[in-house]
């Protein structure tokens, strides 16, 4: 359940911009140039401050019930459909269903699309074909199309949120916040024309960058154009699920080649590709294009996470074959390495 409604967000903000607002126009005439852009200044972040938490609140922070232990899933949500990509090429090959050799990719059983039933792995199989070069066409749009049913699955269930989705309350308080600072700088203005004051650079310099600051702020224009963020349910899912998963890096070296468990797809989904074992790193570091070192991850999302991951690995030894697994040995919802939902 949210914090905070959309509609009790937008009052929220309304009353604080109209109580800065007033309170700012009310001493106006007392306060010279410098000290009023302090003042002014102070309006500002605190605008942008209202704005960042009343947008947090509005994001729901219980978990919904279900069952997440998806690899596939769990990766995206960590680090977007770069890393959800690659856990499902990681998966595939380990599961001998593809075969690597560096950066080259090729189908390693003939007819392996038909023995899978996750869409993102039967896409994955049929772009590849009888060879791919796994840098282009892990950061093709044509792979990434094959990542929509997880990011639909993802945002029903509140875990992300998409740029547009979050717009419409989010720009109004934006609105809101910047109308006050307008009000504020106008009023400035009109007052120095009357004093015969004419050096108004700096205010509306810094008019200009409140605007900015507020219009960037989240749900604000910036919702257009970034990529997908997790809510606080999504960050409370991952957290639980690095507790639940807690030991496997600490036996990252123990994990075998073969497919048979789900081990190393919940380590590279919960953990990063850094964190694979021996025998998967170089062939995921093979994968990366040559300017980058690290995945790309969703936005505010790192690889390298600071979360608690204390905790014991209780369901991360189900086994499963290369191409099916029945949902009480995998823990329900595909949770084995993505061998079928």
């Amino acid at each position: 359940m949210s914090g905070l409604s959309q509609r009790a967000a937008t009052a929220v903000t309304a009353v604080v911009a109209l109580a800065g607002t007033a309170t700012i126009l009310a001493v106006e005439s007392l306060v010279s140039g410098p000290p009023f852009l302090a003042i002014y200044a102070a309006l500002i972040a605190v605008l942008c401050g209202v704005l960042r938490v009343v947008a947090r609140q509005t994001d729901p922070a219980e978990v919904p019930p279900g069952q997440w232990t998806d690899p596939y899933l769990l990766a995206y949500l960590s680090g977007g459909p770069d890393l959800a990509l690659r856990t499902v090429a990681l998966s595939l090959v380990d599961r001998g269903l593809l075969h690597a050799n560096g950066p080259a990719l090729s189908v390693a059983v003939p007819g392996a699309a038909a023995l899978v039933q996750r869409p993102v792995e039967q896409r994955l199989l049929q772009v590849v074909g009888a060879g791919a070069d796994a840098r282009s066409i892990l950061q093709s749009g044509t792979l990434h199309d094959g990542c929509e049913d997880i990011q639909r699955q993802l945002r029903q269930a509140r875990l992300i949120e998409i740029g547009p989705a979050r717009l419409g309350s989010g720009l109004l308080r934006s609105g809101i916040a910047a109308t006050a600072l307008l009000m504020v700088a106008v009023a400035r203005i009109v007052l120095a024309a009357s004093r015969g004051q004419h050096k108004i650079g700096y205010l509306i310099a810094l008019t200009l960058l409140g605007l900015v600051l507020v219009f960037s702020s989240k749900g604000g224009w910036s919702s257009l154009v970034s990529g997908p963020s997790r809510t606080r349910a999504g960050e409370t899912l991952l957290a639980d699920m690095r507790q639940l998963f807690g030991t496997l890096p600490l036996r990252a070296g123990q994990i075998q080649p073969g497919g048979g468990t789900s081990e190393l797809s919940f380590l590279v989904a919960l953990y990063g590709l850094a964190a694979a074992p021996a025998f998967a790193s170089s062939t995921l570091q093979s994968w990366m294009p040559p300017a980058h070192v690290a995945p790309a991850g969703m936005a505010g999302a790192e690889s390298s996470s600071s979360w608690d991951t204390s905790g014991s690995s209780s369901s991360s030894s189900s086994s499963c074959s290369s191409s099916s697994c029945s949902s009480s040995s995998c823990g329900g919802g595909g949770g084995c390495g993505g061998c079928g939902s």
